[in-house]
């Protein structure tokens, strides 16, 4: 969108976010001001979503869609919620692997998405998705695979829960 364009063209946010690899998770209308320090009512508010890949955290960003300048950020604890560009993501690692590929080719169907932690032995910083690949009808599970965005990679792959 325009907004998430003004905000990564302003020259300190672009020298901040140099050799970043960032996602926006979510833009929605600001419609409270958890900081207590705006006036929401003055101005349209965005709230954005961010998720920093090379460092593993969530940022959360109140700007003014106006001029994109930034009125309030906060590190989120936790994991937010997954993007739907997040998902089609970890989707296209899926159709790329030899097994999950042929199950799709074969009609499964995907679905899923959700934040999960990484199998043992993974990075904790790194943000994990889980897809479900069932059958054609939904009736039959095939395979649960959960796929590491940030090195963009399927760290786990079984035909059982």
């Amino acid at each position: 969108t325009q907004l998430i364009a003004r905000l990564f063209a302003q020259p300190l946010i672009a020298q901040r976010l140099k050799s970043q690899r960032l996602k926006v998770l979510s833009v929605a209308l600001a419609s409270d001001d958890k900081s207590g320090r705006f006036a929401l009512a003055d101005r349209r508010i965005a709230q954005m979503v961010l998720f920093n890949y090379e460092v593993g955290t969530a940022t959360r960003l109140l700007v003014d869609s106006a001029n994109g300048e930034i009125l309030f950020e906060e590190a989120i604890r936790g994991r937010p919620q997954s993007s739907e560009e997040e998902i089609q993501e970890a989707i296209g690692i899926v159709r790329q692997d030899r097994e999950g590929g042929r199950l799709l080719q074969e009609r499964g169907v995907i679905e899923g998405g959700f934040v999960v932690d990484g199998p043992a032995g993974t990075k904790s910083d790194h943000r994990f998705l889980q897809l479900q690949i069932l059958s054609s009808d939904r009736l039959s599970l095939l395979r649960v695979v959960v796929v590491d965005l940030t090195d963009r990679k399927i760290v786990s792959s079984r035909v059982r829960f």
